[in-house]
């Protein structure tokens, strides 16, 4: 039904005169109207070489010009001052905060920015920008002359600016001439203002930025200029071509696909942006002899010439056409371009169309502002552009369109497979082509399987929810889209997911590197084993990074516990995983994260003091509110601060004398409101030196919150002694994250390697709590007597809760302190030489 609706809306599109036929083009390329040209040529002419001379004369008298230096202030109100003597009434400082070169302090920056207001009603801008910051390799902070570098930019700017402003015309669109800060240490001035247009939704027609146009090897007339530019650009270097060539004696170029300098961040933000650079590079770049002296002026005033001419002729072009939109028609010969219609009903619009980027060699003119083109070849990129038209000829700019006419739909974009509780949620982008009916779902179990259709009918949405999922199994998904006539796309790439559960136990993920297995470098099977120690009475399973690649949240989902671990701090990769464990988090799990430098592993932090607020990963998720190391520090203990919590302590087997058996780099981190901390830095060298100033500082954090839980150890728990990070992880597992140990029909019939005695459950308790034990077997077969005693903080014993002999296995017993008051209490196992204890508080 569809497919002739479509059909019989084509045909009015005919009979309307909506649909044009490539057979017969006519193609010609509009140029400035003629008084627009008188106007740049009044203009143009009022530019001047001693006052360009003298620009740069001034900037370069600066004797450095270098963001870091203290007289940046100073140059930036020379620049602002000199627009100002131009009759800019309207120049204002955008000021930001740049680190300085040691990354300790923030300093301030400031572009400067005159604006000539267009006529009322146009919103549109057209940007004329210079970096007027500069650097030598040698001594940058006393000298940089940078005359060429970029004082010949801001010379042009403000030349540019003069002759524009002498004239008194009001141009369409408003005119900004900006003069960028900390170009040379990073763009950070035009990466500052495009990001803020960006965000305000300027709508730049058109940046032109200008670095280093006063040096050449060749006699002027021979001279020439080079046009950088971006993808989907390429008619903006044309047009700049067209309208710059009449004015100036030197020849403007094709030049480099991208610009180094100020055009590159409003080309991120996908403003139109070109740069001008001079052919013959200055070899003096960045160097003592980038002064006047080894310019070429007048090539400098010819390129100002020429650019001027550009600049007036975007600014008072007619406005652009809006909103564009190219469309595959889907029978694989035509392409339906959109527009929204400007308000002037005075403007007609052309469409230009090619297979080249920025050439063109068909058009079409119409009135309306929907039109079809027919009679295309399948499966060829066409390029197109839509340009307004005023009564007078001029042309609008435009951002150029590709599309491709094509029979068998496109694949479908930004499939994206979200796993959810018992069930997995499969998104993508509608396709754009005219004739799409739908979308066909494919899965199967394993991922060389045949792929079967899982949708009965066509998905008309571009969402679909299975809920015929099995817990715990993985399945690979794709998506291909249908048209009109059936014809499915090619599918997409698979994508491995299964369901959250949340009800599959502990995942041990180990992100520390395999390593030789000497001191300090551990192999994976003794980072394994520990674990396996710890975490020995558990239903668990392990994910090696290293291994089986970045974890994901449906690897994460099926756990209602995860261990994170990484024990070596130049392998630390969590970070590549943090929307996957901030999603298990959101959907109620339960994290253990223990590793060196928490910020480095989860959001890469390369530097201290790092403080977190409110919509930070590490202040919003992980509750942590700043993170600090001290250069030199050494660690040896976690003292506890939550007496729920046992002692930690390095284990100086693993550790080597070069820093006294103490660890080096490990970091503070501190509670965000809402958590709590629970250790302390402890080392055996005094706070008052700097291998002991970390003492005192949190090195732990938890919450337990009522939507999900964590606990950060800023510490790798493999160099601290086993059996207190067993007993810690243990009292985690149980009394922290409710975890239970494996079921105990299983454990009947597993006889335990070693002693044990777990941590109470629950503790704090009230009035009741259970402790558990295990007993080995012995070599000869014998039974063991086993006591397990009660005594309160002054070490009387209060009460006997086990004393006979027990065969091999694990127990349970129930310690009932209703008889008792509130306190802290002690609990020992005595077993022939082994003897073991652990603290638990009675709360009433």
């Amino acid at each position: 039904m569809k497919s002739i609706i479509i059909s019989i809306f084509y045909l009015h599109l005919l009979l309307a005169g909506f649909i044009a036929s490539q057979t017969n083009p006519i193609f010609s390329k509009s140029s400035n109207s003629p008084s627009t040209d008188s106007l740049i040529t009044s203009i143009v002419s009022e530019i001047n070489r001693d006052s360009i001379r003298s620009y740069i004369q001034s900037l370069q008298d600066f004797k450095t010009r270098y963001a870091y230096c203290t007289n940046r202030d100073s140059i930036s109100l020379w620049v602002s001052e000199t627009f100002k003597r131009f009759g800019y009434k309207q120049v204002d400082y955008e000021s930001f905060l740049v680190a300085d070169y040691n990354q300790k302090d923030s300093i301030l920056q400031r572009n400067v920015i005159a604006t000539l207001s267009g006529e009322a009603g146009n919103n549109e801008t057209v940007i004329l920008g210079a970096h007027y910051d500069s650097f030598s390799y040698t001594s940058p902070l006393i000298s940089a002359p940078g005359a060429d570098d970029n004082a010949t930019g801001v010379a042009s700017l403000l030349e540019i600016a003069r002759v524009i402003k002498l004239k008194g015309y009001e141009f369409s669109a408003s005119i900004k001439f900006i003069a960028f800060a900390a170009e040379e240490i990073g763009r950070y001035g035009s990466g500052y203002y495009a990001k803020r247009a960006y965000e305000r939704q300027e709508k730049i027609r058109f940046l032109i930025n200008l670095d280093m146009i006063g040096h050449t090897l060749k006699p002027l007339t021979e001279s020439k200029v080079q046009i950088n530019y971006y993808d989907g650009f390429a008619n903006f270097r044309e047009f700049t071509k067209t309208t710059f060539r009449p004015f100036s004696k030197i020849t403007p170029v094709t030049g480099s696909l991208g610009d180094p300098s100020d055009s590159y961040a409003f080309n991120m933000f996908g403003f139109p942006s070109i740069g001008f650079m001079e052919t013959d590079i200055t070899p003096n770049i960045h160097s003592q002899n980038d002064v006047l002296a080894n310019l070429n002026v007048e090539y400098c005033t010819e390129a100002i010439k020429g650019i001027c001419a550009t600049v007036i002729s975007a600014a008072e072009a007619p406005p652009n056409a809006g909103n564009i939109k190219v469309i595959d028609w889907g029978n694989g010969h035509s392409l339906i371009c959109t527009w929204d219609k400007n308000e002037d009903s005075l403007l007609s619009y052309k469409i230009y169309l090619g297979i080249q980027h920025g050439v063109y060699d068909t058009s079409f003119i119409t009135t309306n502002n929907f039109l079809i083109i027919t009679n295309l070849s399948s499966d060829t990129a066409y390029f197109i552009g839509i340009a307004s038209l005023d009564k007078d000829g001029n042309e609008s700019l435009f951002i150029e369109k590709t599309q491709t006419p094509r029979s068998i739909p496109l694949t479908p974009t930004a499939f994206l497979v979200m796993p959810t509780m018992g069930k997995i949620e499969l998104k993508w982008n509608p396709n754009q082509e005219n004739d799409i009916i739908g979308y066909n779902v494919y899965r199967s179990n394993n991922l060389d399987d045949l792929p079967l259709r899982v949708n009965n009918e066509v998905v008309r949405d571009t969402f679909y929810l299975d809920n015929t999922v099995q817990k715990c199994q993985y399945y690979y998904y794709s998506i291909a889209a249908i048209d009109s006539q059936l014809n499915e796309s090619p599918k997409t790439e698979k994508i491995k997911s299964r369901a959250v559960s949340l009800d599959q136990g502990i995942l041990v993920v180990d992100e520390t590197k395999d390593g030789t297995g000497i001191l300090t470098n551990p192999s994976d099977e003794q980072v394994d084993a520990f674990f396996n120690q710890l975490l020995s009475n558990f239903n668990k399973k392990d994910y090696d990074i290293a291994k089986e690649g970045n974890v994901t949240f449906a690897d994460l989902g099926a756990f209602s516990t995860v261990v994170w671990h990484g024990n070596d701090e130049l392998n630390l990769l969590a970070y590549e995983s943090k929307e996957d464990i901030k999603k298990y988090l959101a959907a109620g799990g339960r994290l253990l994260f223990v590793s060196y430098l928490p910020s480095k592993a989860l959001v890469n932090n390369t530097s201290y003091k790092e403080d977190y607020i409110v919509g930070d990963f590490m202040y919003d998720v992980f509750k942590i509110k700043n993170a600090e190391r001290k250069p030199n520090t050494l660690f040896f203990s976690a003292k506890p601060i939550d007496l729920s919590y046992n002692l930690l302590e390095v284990d100086t087997t693993k550790t080597t004398s070069n820093f006294n058996f103490h660890l080096k780099n490990i970091e503070s981190i501190s509670a965000a409101p809402g958590a709590k901390e629970i250790y302390t830095y402890d080392t055996k060298f005094d706070s008052t030196t700097i291998k002991g100033s970390m003492k005192g500082m949190p090195v732990g954090v938890e919450y337990l919150g009522n939507d999900y839980k964590v606990i950060t150890l800023s510490f790798p728990l493999y160099y601290m002694k086993q059996e207190q990070a067993k007993e810690l992880v243990q009292n985690i597992m149980l009394n922290k994250f409710n975890e239970t140990t494996e079921v105990e029909s299983k454990e009947e019939n597993i006889i335990p390697a070693e002693y044990f005695l777990y941590q109470n459950y629950p503790n704090p308790f009230n009035p009741a709590t259970k402790i558990e034990y295990s007993v080995p077997s012995s070599v000869r077969g014998e039974m063991t007597k086993i006591s397990l005693k009660i005594f309160d903080i002054l070490g009387r014993e209060i009460e006997t809760l086990v004393n006979e002999e027990k065969q091999p296995g694990n127990y349970e017993v129930v310690f009932d302190g209703s008889k008792f008051s509130s306190g802290i209490y002690f609990y020992i196992l005595n077993a022939g030489d082994f003897r073991s204890s652990r603290k638990m508080c009675l709360i009433k």
